[in-house]
């Protein structure tokens, strides 16, 4: 081959290879803005999944918060209730004791009655005996 031939397929190599690298080129250009693009959505999923995380981490603080605050209230009422239970316990206690005082006190009137019915009967029997002694 003469050396216009061989000049002739050297120029067809380099444009073939210029071609080739230009190519290969606007693949990378496209590639590296494929990647940049993924670093940008994964930056905004990483910055979601962090908003996630604190707001999921917030709302399990305060669900903790309100349990606590819940078995406190809890406790409370159980003593609230105890004391009331108690309160009701003395009351009843008392109501019994004075019921059993006021039939004690009806008892004793009974009897007073009884007496005081004897002595109305001794009393007229006593006025009948004087006035048959003076007749």
């Amino acid at each position: 081959a003469s050396v216009e031939e061989q000049a002739a397929m050297l120029r067809a190599a380099w444009q073939d290879s210029e071609a080739s690298t230009s190519s290969a080129r606007k693949r990378l250009k496209s590639t590296e803005a494929d990647l940049e693009a993924q670093v940008v959505k994964a930056q905004r999923l990483d910055g979601d999944l962090r908003a996630t995380w604190a707001s999921e981490s917030e709302a399990v603080r305060q669900v903790h918060e309100h349990r606590s605050a819940l078995a406190d209230r809890h406790r409370e009422f159980v003593v609230e209730l105890s004391e009331a239970q108690r309160d009701v316990h003395r009351q009843e206690m008392m109501v019994q004791q004075r019921g059993s005082e006021i039939e004690a006190h009806r008892q004793e009137l009974r009897q007073m009655e009884a007496r005081l019915e004897d002595h109305q009967h001794q009393g007229v029997a006593l006025r009948e005996q004087l006035t048959t002694q003076q007749e």
